[in-house]
């Protein structure tokens, strides 16, 4: 790790490994801590990497920095196979383990004791169609509806597509009409990243399920989006880049002087 300082001395936090399984739970458990430390100390920012073994500590490790003005210690963890090792490093002498130490050790119950009890509900919507260019034929949803915890409401208006058709060609586009399903739901996670990703297995499941009951091929057209305080969703008449196809324009041919 760059700018990895060599610790003068090292404290414990347990006589034992953590009980946090480092697979499963490692990423929440990295996000509560950070948080709880923050609550200790001033904390402007914070950095993690990976350490070899050395002299001063013959384990391979993961090295937790934090950016504050109080606290120069850093955290090092060692992941077991069941469970996590947490040792604090510091450089200087041991007047000041105190105030270097204790905000790690607060942080670590902390956090241990935040992991799977702190996750939060976060409302989102995102929007589902058939797969441009494979659909021949339009399918929309009647009215709003509901499937288990999801709300489907159709859009407002259709979607309007301009595609490649059957045969190449520089001059012209098809259009493509669709009309797209705006879903909202909720997940739940430790922040908004975690719940993200579980709403969009959520959509994904549901696009699957359209294609089968409809027969054809719905997809994703926007991945699910925090709602917070923003207006409903919605969807446009036509992509932001798009603009109508329009009759080309003749071209002029310049002759070549290299005789091309």
């Amino acid at each position: 790790m760059q700018g990895e300082e060599t610790p003068t001395w090292l404290a414990t936090i347990l006589p034992t490994p953590l009980d946090v399984n480092w697979q499963r739970e490692g990423d929440e458990w990295l996000h509560h801590l950070w948080a709880a430390l923050g609550e200790e100390v001033s904390l402007e920012g914070n950095s993690m990497g990976d350490q070899e073994a050395s002299p001063e500590f013959p384990f391979a490790h993961l090295v937790l920095v934090p950016t504050s003005a109080e606290l120069q210690s850093r955290l090092r963890l060692v992941p077991l196979e069941r469970g996590l090792v947490a040792v604090v490093t510091g450089v200087g002498g041991p007047d000041i383990k105190r105030t270097q130490v204790e905000p790690w050790a607060i942080a670590i119950e902390e956090a241990s004791r935040r992991v799977g009890q702190r996750h939060q509900s976060f409302d989102w919507a995102a929007v589902v169609a058939s797969l441009p260019g494979r659909e021949f034929y339009r399918i929309a949803l009647a009215s709003e509806a509901h499937l288990g915890s999801l709300q489907l409401s159709p859009a407002k208006h259709y979607l309007t597509e301009y595609l490649g058709g059957s045969k190449p060609s520089l001059f012209g586009r098809a259009p493509y009409w669709s009309w797209p399903i705006i879903v909202e739901g909720s997940s739940t996670g430790y922040n908004w990243p975690v719940a993200a990703t579980a709403a969009s297995r959520t959509v994904h499941r549901l696009a699957a399920l359209l294609s089968l009951v409809w027969g054809g091929c719905w997809v994703i057209r926007e991945a699910p989006v925090e709602r917070g305080e923003s207006p409903r969703l919605e969807t446009p008449e036509r992509l932001w880049w798009e603009k109508p196809p329009q009759t080309p324009r003749k071209i002029k041919r310049i002759a070549s002087s290299g005789g091309i």
